[in-house]
């Protein structure tokens, strides 16, 4: 009996042997050649250890996949980035392994899919429609206002999302044509909330809401982007929670599942689905829960599925601190260097992501930064106006050339 454990992330970030260290079950991996080095001073924690290139594509992952179930039994398989959950719930269905099933996959993974899932619940939307050609589009636009949002169906990092305000970025869009599928709804203005948690069986086991420090398309405008979380006493902890779990009763939840929802908060006080993953939120959501409540989401969320006990009593049910993270987003020009001062005493965790005379021309995605915060607080106006401070301290010191100005706020 083992564990399959498909992976596209550096030994840093997940240590699976370490995590799984309780467990009799032996582990396999399958993982992108360009994280081997990263797990060389691990390989004899693991039974079995495979690498391959162009992994996103790479059928052989599923081929070596069903050979090795054939020697391993495999009892879980592991695939924690949202790339990879697909491939995952297709292998599961086929080897008959428990886990998320494709169809529980795709209704998170489909925004078209899961908000058709939606429409008929009380679950607030904004109109969408899906979008393979350029009649789609016309069609959508001659019924529904500007802005207009497109983005892909199954897309990540907000990567390929077009924010259409005018006719004439209408036509800029269709210059571009459809290739694959897509979704169209209309822009909805408010602030943009993300509740992250666990759950089990259908139950909250831990969830959190956070507001996000700009949107995920600051990238594009090389505006700093973020979150932080939320007080307790923040009347939109508890809707922001209820209407998750609402979400979750309607959706073909697998039996064990993390989640990642965003939602906005409009002017006249409602609330609206953006979209929910079945995996743990990116960036550094995961190290800013940890320094507020003690809790490791994508550990937790791993040894879960594959049965090893949770100490629950150690998590907090309750923000001890308020945390918040930022990403500093490059504009167009030439990174040169950090600042050489010291940072700020309140950053807990600070990542330099950008090397000296790299070159920049705004970022590709919302992960694409020059560097990183995490920062605590006592409030959640405290937490906001230390995050654009770290960013101020940052953009103002590092050493950047030929480039435009990067904004601050």
């Amino acid at each position: 009996m083992a564990i399959l454990i498909i992976n596209r992330r550096n030994h840093a970030i997940t240590p699976y042997e370490s995590w799984l260290n309780s467990t009799k079950q032996k582990l396999v991996m399958l993982s992108s050649s360009e994280y081997q080095s990263s797990y060389n001073h691990v390989v004899n924690h693991y039974e079995h250890m495979e690498w391959f290139d162009q992994f996103s594509a790479n059928g052989n992952v599923e081929k070596r996949a069903i050979a090795l179930h054939r020697t391993y039994q495999f009892t879980a398989i592991i695939a924690i980035s949202e790339s990879d959950l697909i491939r995952a719930a297709e292998l599961r269905d086929y080897l008959g392994i428990p886990g998320q099933t494709m169809e529980s996959a795709l209704a998170f993974r489909n925004k078209v899919m899961m908000k058709d899932k939606l429409k008929h619940t009380d679950i607030k939307l904004s109109p969408y429609c899906k979008v393979t050609s350029s009649l789609d589009l016309l069609k959508f636009v001659e019924s529904h206002s500007y802005p207009i949002v497109v983005k892909k169906i199954d897309g990540t990092g907000s990567k390929e999302v077009a924010v259409i305000h005018s006719e004439s970025e209408l036509e800029h869009r269709l210059e571009e044509g459809f290739k694959g599928e897509w979704i169209a709804e209309e822009f909805v203005p408010g602030r943009i909330y993300h509740i992250d948690g666990l759950a089990q069986k259908g139950e909250l086991l831990f969830c959190w809401p956070s507001v996000y420090i700009n949107s995920c398309l600051a990238y594009m405008d090389a505006k700093p982007s973020g979150s932080y979380i939320l007080e307790a006493n923040n009347p939109l902890v508890t809707r922001l929670n209820e209407m998750v779990n609402q979400i979750l009763s309607h959706l073909p939840c697998p039996e064990v599942m993390a989640f990642h929802a965003e939602i906005f908060h409009t002017e006249e006080d409602e609330l609206i689905l953006c979209e929910i993953a079945s995996r743990v939120g990116g960036s550094k959501i995961g190290i800013t829960l940890k320094t507020a409540f003690n809790i490791d989401l994508m550990k937790t969320w791993v040894q879960m599925q594959c049965g090893i006990p949770i100490s629950w009593e150690s998590i907090e049910s309750e923000p001890h601190t308020i945390s918040g993270n930022v990403l500093v987003h490059p504009g167009k020009g030439t990174f040169l260097g950090p600042p050489e001062t010291e940072y700020p005493d309140e950053i807990i965790d600070f990542e330099l992501l950008a090397s000296a005379d790299q070159h920049f021309n705004y970022g590709r995605n919302c992960n694409d930064c020059l560097a990183s915060f995490v920062l605590m607080a006592s409030s959640e106006q405290d937490i906001e106006e230390r995050l654009l401070a770290a960013v101020d301290w940052f953009q103002t010191s590092m050493k950047w050339d030929n480039g435009e100005v990067l904004q601050h706020g």
